[in-house]
């Protein structure tokens, strides 16, 4: 076991710490944290592209206040070409 962990990328993948996006919901800006070097896509419910914009460091601030109030839905492709979705509540 202490092999495997010294040199596959399990250790990696374990030690990359949680995408964050706070605050869901939100009215003016999201703060997404630990995405830096991926994508971010914002779709409305009809899977319309709203907004696509990539990540460069650890902490990014993002507006949002010119988008509607309602349901979106944001997908994040990491650096590793993992796929994340979820929902972000627009007040």
């Amino acid at each position: 076991i202490n092999e495997l962990m010294q040199t596959g990328t399990a250790l990696e993948n374990l030690s990359k710490p949680e995408i964050r996006i706070y605050p869901n919901p939100a009215r003016n800006y999201i703060t997404i944290q630990n995405a830096e070097g991926s994508t971010v896509t914002i779709i409305d419910p009809t899977g319309r592209l709203i907004r696509k914009f990539s990540i460069t460091g650890n902490t990014h601030y993002e507006k949002i206040n010119q988008l509607h109030s309602g349901y979106y839905i944001l997908k994040i492709n990491d650096s590793s070409d993992r796929e994340l979705r979820g929902k972000l509540i627009v007040n």
